[in-house]
């Protein structure tokens, strides 16, 4: 599978066309053995190494058919062995690592087909979730959806992706957040993979901040299928992501004023 480059990040993070795509980055180098250097997540929860771990075989920055060193690994993330085995053990029974008696732990293959239903349920999911969210918002959520915006336009000027994502997460995780929690949970499991930038999310603020429900979910839904749309075009040109399309388009149907 050919893998897109670290320019393609640059361009959609910015805000032009293109799609924020994964690049290699230091927990490949730390699980195949190569550096040392401590990238430590934040707390040591269970959940918090899993979304680590997570997102980036999702990205791509683990590449299918990679070794799962703990001791590497938990060195390299600043964690103990502990809350790290609970989260392997979650990833194994989602199907992203391989287990085989006597051997280590791999990073299960992860295909275009795969990669389309990914985004299949994040579409649903979240597009329902901001339409339950819009009409409770604080004017505070309307605050902090700004802030982590300025910080995103601020990362992506200097190129600084890592940090980009933070923000970027905090954005989504409010865009949803009044859908309850099992919801929550559900669109949480689903956040590693790849997500665009710029102009796409300033409407996604900008029709919460208009309190238009239908017109948050018509452009989240088209934001993320844009986005998962860009990144199959590159990695396999021929293929027919049709249920990608009815995704998006039911994510923008227009919900009729006397049901909601």
């Amino acid at each position: 599978m050919t893998r897109p480059t670290r320019s393609a990040n640059r361009s959609l993070a910015n805000g032009r066309s293109g799609t924020r795509l994964p690049a290699r980055g230091s927990l490949l180098t730390s699980l195949g053995g190569y550096v040392d250097d401590q990238v430590p997540v934040e707390g040591q929860s269970v959940d918090a190494i899993h979304d680590r771990i997570r997102a980036a075989i999702l990205r791509g920055e683990i590449a299918p058919g990679d070794e799962v060193s703990q001791v590497r690994l938990a060195r390299h993330l600043g964690v103990s062995r502990t809350p790290l085995r609970e989260a392997l053990r979650m990833l194994l029974h989602e199907g992203l690592l391989d287990a085989q008696p006597g051997r280590q732990m791999r990073v299960a293959g992860y295909s275009v087909k795969d990669m389309e239903q990914l985004y299949v349920e994040r579409i649903a999911l979240e597009s329902l979730g901001i339409r339950l969210t819009v009409p409770r918002l604080l004017a505070s959520d309307l605050s902090s959806m700004h802030d982590h915006h300025a910080r995103m336009r601020k990362y992506a000027e200097c190129d600084d992706f890592e940090a980009w994502e933070v923000p970027h997460r905090a954005l989504h995780e409010i865009f949803v957040s009044q859908s309850g929690e099992r919801m929550t949970a559900l669109i949480r499991q689903l956040s590693g993979a790849y997500t665009a930038g710029g102009a796409e999310h300033q409407s996604i603020i900008d029709a919460c901040v208009r309190a238009d429900a239908d017109a948050a979910a018509r452009t989240l839904a088209e934001h993320l299928g844009h986005t998962a749309l860009g990144v199959i075009a590159m990695i396999e040109p021929d293929y027919r992501a049709s249920r990608l399309t009815t995704a998006i388009a039911a994510g923008a149907t227009v919900v009729p004023a006397d049901r909601r």
